[in-house]
């Protein structure tokens, strides 16, 4: 699952804000909330900075 999370970013264009973070600490119970609270951070940046 990883792998093919690595394999789709390389994918993107560079034209677009990327990144890319692997959650290795988490669970499927967790991850959600987790990568969830980082996404809107990540895109809140984008459009405000």
């Amino acid at each position: 699952m990883v792998e093919d999370a690595v394999r789709f970013y390389k994918e993107l264009p560079t034209s677009i804000h990327q990144q890319l973070f692997i959650t290795m600490d988490e669970n499927h119970a967790s991850v959600v909330p987790t990568t969830m609270s980082r996404a809107f951070r990540f895109c809140f940046e984008v459009n405000n900075g």
